[in-house]
């Protein structure tokens, strides 16, 4: 019997604590990399001052177009390895 026809005998196999550390910390890295630039954008959107009335969309591109894609990514580092 193929492994594909008998599905309801498959054998799990119990994940190791070590494999599951890994896993949870690639999860995490891709969590912060993902957000990152998001987290950058909303905290420049937080020190503007008040009178200033700029969204999100308009805090981003201004932050691209400024100083590039690299500024999206201040704070890696720490995030990630914390």
């Amino acid at each position: 019997m193929s492994f594909a026809a008998n599905s309801h005998n498959f054998v799990s196999v119990p994940l190791g604590l070590l494999l599951c550390g890994i896993s949870g910390a690639a999860a995490g890295c891709i969590a912060a990399i993902t957000t990152n630039p998001m987290d950058v954008a909303r905290t420049r959107l937080q020190v503007l001052d008040s009178s200033s009335r700029q969204n999100f969309v308009s805090v981003l591109r201004e932050l691209l177009h400024r100083e590039g894609w690299k500024a999206l990514m201040r704070g890696m580092k720490p995030r990630v390895l914390v």
